[in-house]
Parts: C-alpha cells; sequence; structure tokens
C-alpha cells in the first residue's frame, strides 16, 4: 500500500481480522490519516479593513512569523492564500501562510500565535501612544522645550506596538510629554523624572 502523500501517520484505525472495503467512508474504513507536515498552512482571520492592504502585501511576500502557544521558538513563513469572499457576519477574511516547517516545529491541528508584516515604513516619527492628546482643534502633544511645554498640532497615524506614527507635525528628536497631561498648558514648566535610558 502507498500513501499518496507525504506526511505524518497518525493512529492506525483498522487492525488484522477487520472488515474493510474499498469506498467505505465510516470510520471502519478509514486506515490511517496522513497529514502533510513539510510545507504546512496556518490559517488565521484578518479584518475586511487591511484587505486592499493584504492584497498588495501578497505581491512583495508578505512574511508571517508563528510561535507555537507553550513555545519560545519562531517559524517563518509567507502570506499565500487569501479567500474569495468576506464572512459578511464577522467582518473577517480568511488567509492561509505557508511555511517550510522542516523542523516540524508547527503541528496540525496546533494553535500559534501570529504576526504579519504588511507593509515596512522606514524613517517614520513615532511616539507613545499616550503622547497624543485630542483637543478641540485635532490631535497635539506636549513637547518640551527648555524646561517649559509647547503644544504641537500633530497629524496621528496607525499604533503598532503602542507607538503612534506621527504623519505631521514634529521632526524627530523632540521630547514629548507621556504622563500628566491633562494639568499641563502651554508654557507649563515641567521636570523630566526617570528618563529612560538613552532618551533625550
Amino acid at each position: 500500500m502507498t500513501a499518496p502523500i507525504s506526511g505524518r501517520v497518525g493512529v492506525v484505525n483498522i487492525k488484522q481480522g477487520n472488515v474493510a472495503k474499498a469506498g467505505d467512508n465510516g470510520a471502519s474504513g478509514i486506515f490511517a490519516t496522513i497529514n502533510q507536515i513539510s510545507p504546512i498552512y496556518v490559517a488565521f482571520s484578518i479584518t475586511q479593513s487591511l484587505l486592499p492592504a493584504l492584497r498588495e502585501a501578497m505581491t512583495n511576500g508578505a512574511k508571517v512569523v508563528a510561535t507555537p502557544q507553550g513555545s519560545k521558538t519562531r517559524s517563518e513563513g509567507k502570506l499565500a492564500i487569501l479567500d474569495n469572499a468576506v464572512d459578511a457576519n464577522t467582518g473577517t477574511i480568511v488567509a492561509r501562510a505557508i511555511f517550510d516547517n522542516a523542523d516540524e516545529k508547527l503541528w496540525p491541528g496546533q494553535l500559534c500565535n501570529l504576526q504579519l508584516t504588511i507593509r515596512i515604513e522606514p524613517n517614520q516619527v513615532v511616539v507613545p501612544r499616550e503622547a497624543i492628546q485630542i483637543g478641540q482643534n485635532g490631535n497635539f502633544v506636549f513637547t518640551i522645550v527648555d524646561g517649559k511645554v509647547q503644544v504641537a498640532p500633530v497629524e496621528a497615524g496607525r499604533t503598532q506596538d503602542g507607538e503612534t506614527v506621527v504623519l505631521t507635525g514634529l521632526k524627530g528628536g523632540e521630547s514629548v510629554v507621556v504622563d500628566g497631561a491633562l494639568l499641563l498648558v502651554e508654557g507649563s514648566k515641567v521636570e523630566i523624572r526617570n528618563p529612560p535610558k538613552g532618551a533625550t
């Protein structure tokens, strides 16, 4: 008997003496299940608002990193397939990433944490999201100049990993207020307490 694919064979269901026949789809007719391990697909759902970015990312080989739950090992793959319709009930679309998985770190049916890189935007000005304040005229941040705060109107972009991209309003390198902003007004004196190592 020759297997139609390469992979890992599971528990054998039929033993010597069992009756089996061709075309029997019942449990008694399945000799064993073979799961393909290398390569392997990982399926996940993405909100439909990211669909245009996902389609563009697929042409550039968007990188996907999978970390099996309970493990610190990471596997790198790429976005391979997008479903042909958005689920109207959830507003999401199913995607699949493919991994070589030669080391068999990923296992069929296993839950993973995924990180998908849709695009890379180098040389962006970012601030901690706590620094972005909302005023009557839009978003702004408090910058610190000579021990006093100044209001700097900004246009905020997306937020990722606790940092918000500032599209306009800052040049980069400014010191901004991230705590106690509700107590400040233009010209207030401030003191930087316990600045992080390497901060300016």
